[in-house]
């Protein structure tokens, strides 16, 4: 028998409707401060039609600390 950890907590508790929306252009540094802020870990990317083309999150943007491109935009 395997054992199966489950979470003591619902979907609706770790989710939020509070969702943060940027823009491609939104620099890097804004985003690493907006999502503390808010205390959520990632955002959704939208176009300029507010179409969802993807997210980014807190691994993205250290990534992009390590790599060195902290101030690039394209998301």
């Amino acid at each position: 028998m395997t054992n199966v950890w489950l979470p003591s907590f619902t979907a609706k508790q770790a989710i939020t409707t509070d969702v943060l929306f940027v823009h491609p252009e939104t620099p890097t540094r804004t985003v690493a401060k907006l999502l503390p802020k808010r205390g959520i870990s990632a955002a959704l990317v939208v176009d300029l039609g507010d179409m969802v083309i993807g997210m980014v999150d807190e691994a993205d943007i250290v990534g992009r600390e390590i790599r060195g491109h902290a101030s690039d935009h394209m998301w």
